[in-house]
């Protein structure tokens, strides 16, 4: 009895052990994450060092000083290389453990954002989330940093996230996740800069967000360029990588959704903080993989670390050396015949580059005629996918012809051949970085079969499914866009070396298939390479009319123009230009009390007038104490300003003191340029000492949305964006 009593007694305890295990430590109010979302909503507009941005600054601290967690709010005056006018709140909430998840929220938003963009829902959560671990306590110590000047141009920007990472070393296991999702449909983004984010992370993110029904999407197809650090990843979360910090970034992909209620989202946001923070509640793990496999099949996630896909891959390499030495005769035969045929390799390849390099000038002319050399970037599939199928269609034909050449006739040269290409690249791949070999361990044993099976129907299947993993990343590197690499495969000789490279096995094979498969007509020959002439054909004049047809402007996607207006006051003259990715064809342009219509092929436009107006006022003045200049620059305007430069430029080197602004001296010390925020308040007022000396040439940029006067852009399909630009130089 006293047994069973121990042993109930025992259960009841161990139940409610696991019971508590999962009752989270702390519990984020989503009704808290609903009204902070509706405040916040109201500083919209908050660019960088806007009023809105302010306003919300002042709604934050409110908020902290009501959760009673200890924090600070630091400027930008000792960046190193940049500046703004921004804050960033630095919080620290601390748990019962040194692990520490690291939270990091942008304060303003891009300047273009409209408001379902304006980043208020991940704000509001983190305030929920806040609130949630003053109140309760939990195993996990918080460091929750919001930023200001994020958005912006890198370098130097963000400067939020290098001016926190300046000062922060963490001496324990630390995660960090930065959030920038506005609604449901969010983008998971997980490595850049030559890094990659931990499996462990990004299972526990993609999870968190499903749960919270975030629609998630992962694109973890791009680990391998953010490896080869050609990615266009998020900056910051490139600058948390980069500090040796296991991060994973969290954004909104526009137009996934219809747009939700910001205190909807809020909430959606706040339930996957809520997941996110209980998942790494009993610990946060050490380990960092940065050659892991990630694939998704559905809802389920498979991860192969980077020793088992080793093992794998030995396997591979050791299963074709049993196999090699069970069949020797066709080893043997093998052998010899890429020992005879050797130099029909680099011919077969040189072959192919030419082809690529043709599509290459093809597209080159094509672009140059429409006088639009970033239309690709509209349908960056259908360009390569032209390109690709060009390059195919050509060789086929090419194929045939070349059977009148002392090229091999051993249908085994071939088959050998595909297997010899791509065992060196699993090796050289390998080398490289060991998570890009496998697309081409997935082509070996493909091409493996393809060598072995009797079958012609079969040997087709393994022709098409071997190139299927090459295929599917394409695509999804295509899908993004991802234009960096589009660019480099589609006009950079290296990106022919490559596709050359990579597609040269694939074509020994076919080569190989056309000698098995007869023509259904007596005498002829080339019945597969017939065959995929006449399909890469069709397809080819698909793709072109596609090209030739399609306009990349509508409506809802109107064609962008750039009008610049340049006052200088150095030269005195005043000059307006319109510029456009495409030709700006007819529009219509009222101006200085002027209407005209104008039609060019052209994709930039220019008018000048000699009415130049005052509106940017710099004056110097400067007071000699020892042996030393203290000056004072004052800029100031009756328009308010969005960016001013300062530019200093010497025949004799310079040397700066002080300056109440950061600064940049160049090694020669002949020219320095003093960093100033976005939108400063007038006037501004810029302090700083040289040597007496010392009498630089001053040069001011200065640039405003307003313009003296109105300008108005008609034209259909399109949509005008105006700067005025201000120029005025100082000479000493």
């Amino acid at each position: 009895m006293v047994i069973n009593t121990m042993r109930r007694a025992g259960a009841v305890l161990w139940l409610a052990l696991a019971v508590v295990q999962f009752i989270p430590a702390i519990t984020i109010d989503t009704d808290n994450a609903r009204l902070h979302a509706e405040a916040l909503r109201n500083t919209y507009p908050r660019p960088e060092g806007s009023e809105g941005e302010r306003n919300a600054l002042e709604y934050v601290s409110s908020v902290l000083d009501s959760a009673g967690v200890d924090y600070t709010i630091r400027d930008f005056a000792d960046l190193d290389d940049g500046h703004s006018f921004s804050r960033i709140v630095d919080i620290s909430i601390r748990g019962r453990t040194n692990e520490t998840l690291l939270l990091f929220v942008p304060l303003s938003h891009p300047d273009t954002a409209g408001p379902d963009e304006d980043g208020s829902a991940s704000l509001a959560a983190t305030l929920a989330l806040v609130e949630a671990a003053a109140r309760g306590e939990s195993n996990l110590s918080f460091r929750i940093a919001i930023l200001g000047a994020e958005h912006g141009t890198a370098p130097p920007y963000p400067l939020g996230s290098r001016l926190f990472l300046r000062d922060y070393f963490p001496d324990s296991d630390t995660v960090a996740l930065y959030l920038d999702a506005n609604q449901p449909g969010i983008v998971l983004d997980t490595g850049g800069g030559g890094e990659v984010t931990p499996s462990w992370l990004v299972t526990a993110a993609v999870d968190s967000a499903r749960e919270a029904q975030l629609a998630p999407r992962l694109r973890a197809g791009l680990n391998q360029l953010h490896r080869m650090g050609i990615s266009s990843a998020p900056e910051p979360l490139v600058e948390l990588l980069k500090a040796g910090l296991p991060a994973i970034h969290l954004g909104s992909q526009p137009g996934e959704f219809g747009p939700a209620s910001v205190a909807d989202s809020a909430a959606a946001v706040a339930g996957f903080l809520q997941n996110f923070v209980t998942r790494f509640e009993p610990d946060i793990p050490a380990d960092w993989d940065r050659h892991y496999l990630y694939f998704q099949f559905g809802r389920r996630h498979v991860v192969v670390p980077e020793q088992v896909y080793l093992i794998l891959l030995l396997g591979v390499v050791f299963g074709t050396l049993l196999y090699a030495l069970i069949a020797r005769r066709q080893l043997g035969r093998y052998i010899r015949t890429i020992a005879r045929n050797f130099w029909n390799l680099p011919v077969l390849f040189l072959l192919i580059f030419a082809f690529l390099s043709a599509g290459t000038l093809l597209l080159d002319l094509f672009l140059f005629v429409r006088q639009f050399p970033t239309l690709w970037q509209h349908s960056p599939m259908a360009y390569v996918s032209l390109k690709l199928v060009l390059s195919v269609l050509l060789f086929s034909l090419a194929a045939q012809l070349l059977r009148m050449l002392p090229l091999s006739k051993n249908g085994s040269f071939y088959s050998a051949s595909a297997l010899f290409v791509l065992f060196v690249d699993i090796i050289i791949f390998s080398v490289l970085n060991l998570s890009f070999s496998y697309y081409f361990v997935w082509a070996f044993l493909l091409s493996f079969l393809f060598s072995i099976l009797r079958q012609r129907t079969l040997k087709l299947l393994a022709l098409i499914a071997a190139p299927v993993l090459m295929a599917l990343v394409a695509v999804e590197v295509l899908a993004v866009p991802e234009l960096r690499v589009t660019d480099i495969l589609l006009f950079s000789p290296r990106g022919n070396l490559l596709l050359s490279f990579v597609t040269l096995p694939f074509m020994l094979m076919l080569i190989r298939l056309d000698f098995l498969i007869r023509h259904p007509v007596a005498g002829r020959k080339s019945f597969a390479l017939r065959t995929v002439t006449i399909g890469s054909a069709a397809i080819s004049v698909a793709l072109l009319v596609f090209i030739v047809v399609s306009t990349p402007y509508s409506p809802t996607n109107p064609q962008p123009i750039v009008v610049t207006e340049l006052v200088d006051y150095e030269s005195f003259t005043r000059n307006l230009t319109l510029s456009s990715p495409a030709p700006l064809g007819e529009f219509t342009i009222s101006y200085l009390g002027e209407t005209d219509e104008v039609s060019t092929r052209s994709r930039t436009w220019e008018v000048s007038t000699d009415r130049v107006p005052d509106v940017l006022s710099v004056r110097l003045s400067t007071a000699d104490f020892l042996d030393r200049n203290l000056a004072r620059l004052t800029v100031d305007a009756p328009i308010p300003l969005e960016e001013v430069e300062v530019h200093f430029s010497s025949e004799q080197p310079m040397t700066i003191y002080d300056a109440d602004f950061p600064y940049h001296l160049a090694p020669d010390r002949l020219s320095a340029e003093i960093f100033i925020g976005r939108r400063p308040q007038l006037p501004l007022v810029i302090n700083y000492t040289t040597t007496s000396d010392t009498a630089p040439r001053i040069e001011v940029i200065a640039r405003s949305p307003v313009h003296p006067d109105q300008i108005v852009v008609e034209k259909s399909r399109a949509v005008a964006t105006s700067t005025l630009e201000i120029r005025t130089v100082l000479n000493p």
